[in-house]
């Protein structure tokens, strides 16, 4: 499936877009004018890989400046969905851990992210505030120009 083109913010349009790796390599990995949307693409597969060996079921939402249409984004957002609670089920695999602390993505992948579980308010909070911080953001730089 193609994903929807940039608006005239150079954002993604709001919203959920399905869609698997290799279509987001296609739209946001390839080289721009430096090799950063490549470094970014090698270490989002990397964690998705990881990823994928702890959170059996669920899926990843990316955000932030990794999809936009900017030749050099910051980095890129994430929204990790389980089925499960992680943090509650009391002590977690140091191999578990390492891939649901955001606080070692951050150092491990250079990733912002939330994990959430499935079917709750957290996850509906952790989508509105990905859909609309690029949105309220460009509306306050537009009355601040």
């Amino acid at each position: 499936m193609a994903l929807p083109a940039f608006d005239e913010h150079r954002l993604s349009p709001a919203g959920i877009h399905d869609c698997d790796l290799e279509e987001i390599a296609r739209a946001f990995g390839r080289f721009r004018r430096t090799d950063c949307r490549q470094d970014l693409m090698r270490r989002l597969r990397m964690f998705v890989g990881e990823a994928k060996s702890v959170v059996k079921t669920g899926s990843i939402i990316i955000d932030g400046s990794f999809v936009t249409d900017i030749d050099e984004p910051n980095d890129v957002d994430l929204i990790v969905v389980s089925e499960l609670d992680w943090f509650s089920i009391g002590r977690l695999k140091p191999s578990y851990y390492n891939i649901l602390s955001k606080r070692r993505i951050a150092r491990r992948f250079g990733f912002d992210v939330v994990t959430v579980r499935s079917g709750t308010v957290d996850l509906d909070r952790a989508i509105w505030f990905f859909i609309m911080a690029p949105r309220i953001w460009t509306i306050e730089s537009a009355k601040i120009s």
